[in-house]
């Protein structure tokens, strides 16, 4: 298999959804007006605590001056973007989630090197923080051929064995088990056409950039809901994925759906504040349904992580998530399984 480390550096930050406002007008230009924009790499998710703001450094100099000042909290590290690919000979592996966990989530949580996950319609990335980049590949590099883009050109990077990345004792400190939660939305995983954006501009402001959008949507505490979209637009492909009971926000036809798309569920990994420092965060989800070929779809956010599964595969997605953490309970829309 062949990992690539793409020329892509990023930022991670989050803005409390009270004080999006100053913002709004550079993230719109960044997610809707891509034509006038130079950012390459930018995603946006709408919890229903905060945005989570993912961008390249020509994003990064499109948010207003001061952005700090202003409520933005920016995460200090920067971060590389890696891409698993099928090598020659490797076409019958496919590199969705399921391999991308087994090869690269696992071996790096194993090695206490933290990550952040972003899936997307075309593709699935794993950010690692720049200063960790070495021991990553040394981590990795037994299972692929490891590239790097540069200027445009992809390079074979040649590993560094005498970094001392690599902890042959790692696994034996075990990783915090976070609360798991689930809510009962059914999610729409889809793709949007560059060329549709003008026909779907008010709809996405309504649903990207305005909470209020979710007030026609039922989602008090009783109702389960978790007000969630998110909306990435990465070297001109679109990923959008949001509630499915918002879809008829959109015109007929624009969005790449049907009768019979599957929809989502979603696992939710903690409350607030994972921490950046913390490795392990991703595995607890992904490796359990990994092994049991589980498809997912993995976005983290400032706060929180968040895990979609198929529909069609949630009551194995419970049951499998229950056998790894004690005393899961029964009731499968109130489950919120504690740490053991």
């Amino acid at each position: 298999m062949e990992l690539h480390i793409l020329e892509h550096r990023l930022r991670v930050a989050t803005v409390k959804r009270s004080d999006l406002l100053p913002f709004i007008g550079s993230l719109v230009k960044l997610a809707l007006l891509h034509e006038q924009s130079k950012s390459k790499f930018f995603s946006c998710t709408q919890t229903s605590l905060e945005f989570t703001i993912i961008l390249d450094e020509e994003g990064f100099k499109a948010l207003p001056e001061q952005a700090q000042n202003l409520g933005m909290v920016i995460q200090p590290s920067t971060w590389l973007v890696l891409e698993a690919g099928a090598g020659i000979g490797d076409e019958d592996e496919g590199v969705g989630m399921t391999t991308i966990t087994r090869n690269i989530i696992v071996p790096l949580a194993n090695q206490h090197l933290s990550i952040f996950c972003l899936s997307t319609c075309q593709t699935d990335y794993v950010l690692v923080k720049e200063e960790d980049l070495q021991s990553v590949i040394q981590c990795l590099s037994p299972d692929f051929r490891v590239y790097r883009e540069v200027d445009g050109n992809t390079e074979l990077v040649t590993v560094n064995m005498s970094h001392n990345g690599v902890n042959e004792a790692a696994e034996a400190k075990p990783a915090t088990m976070y609360p798991l939660h689930f809510p009962s939305n059914h999610f729409l995983v889809t793709s949007l056409q560059p060329d549709e954006l003008p026909k779907l501009t008010s709809c996405l402001l309504q649903v990207l950039f305005y909470p209020e959008t979710y007030d026609s949507i039922e989602t008090s505490p009783s109702s389960k809901k978790e007000k969630f979209v998110s909306y990435s637009l990465i070297d001109d492909r679109i990923s959008l994925v949001l509630d499915g009971d918002l879809l008829d926000r959109f015109p007929d036809n624009c969005i790449c759906v049907d009768s019979s798309k599957e929809r989502w569920k979603m696992v939710k990994t903690g409350v607030q504040n994972l921490g950046f420092e913390e490795s392990g965060i991703v595995a607890q989800v992904a490796k359990p349904l990994a092994s049991e070929d589980i498809p997912i779809f993995y976005l983290s956010t400032f706060l929180t992580d968040h895990t979609l599964v198929p529909e069609a595969e949630w009551e194995k997605t419970l049951s499998v998530l229950s056998q790894r953490h004690q005393g899961g309970p029964e009731e499968h829309d109130d489950i919120s399984i504690e740490d053991p």
